[in-house]
């Protein structure tokens, strides 16, 4: 059985990427530096278990999250992020990651007096001024909407005024990014 890991050359080698077991004693942890990692001699109707690990590591900016596994053989059914099959034939299961990176969010301008919300991410994620800089990692498409006006109370506002947050939202994450709505006071 051979396991192994795509698109994660820059991972530290010593780093963990998954934990087999059933191919010796204990649990086995598999390092970067050890993929491909085959496993013989193992007896046919042996049950074997994965869990690959994410997100791993490469800096305080750049990160993998696991996205698919896949699997031929006895590991032909393979393809969660866990799982476990019996082995009855020459076996491979791979996971493929997809390489995040860290934005933050920020903005200036805006006073202590609102509880409004500034930014909304992916629209799901809501902050406040209070709660800016807020930093994750992401990947893929990425879009945000710098409210054009917060309230702070029944006669004063902020509102978002030039030049625009940059990158533009919608934009594809290819690297570690900060991101400013700027605001005046009305």
């Amino acid at each position: 059985v051979t396991f192994g890991a795509a698109a994660i050359g820059d991972v530290p080698a010593g780093t963990v990427v998954l934990t087999v077991t059933g191919v010796g004693g204990s649990p086995l942890n598999v390092t970067r530096g050890d993929l491909p990692k085959t496993f013989s001699g193992i007896s046919s109707g042996t049950s074997v278990s994965y869990s690959y690990n994410s997100p791993l590591t490469v800096s305080a900016s750049k990160q993998y999250r696991w996205l698919s596994t896949t699997g031929t053989g006895s590991g032909s059914t393979q393809t969660g992020q866990t799982g476990s099959f019996s082995v009855t034939s020459d076996s491979t299961v791979s996971a493929t990651y997809s390489a995040q990176f860290k934005v933050t969010f920020a903005q200036s301008g805006i006073g202590a007096d609102t509880t409004a919300t500034v930014v909304t991410i992916n629209g799901t994620v809501s902050k406040t001024a209070a709660e800016l800089p807020f930093s994750d990692f992401f990947d893929g498409t990425l879009a945000y909407v710098y409210n054009t006006s917060v309230s702070a109370g029944s006669d004063k506002q902020y509102v978002l005024t030039t030049p625009a947050a940059t990158p533009a939202s919608g934009f594809t994450v290819a690297g570690a990014v900060a991101i400013t709505g700027t605001y005046k006071t009305q």
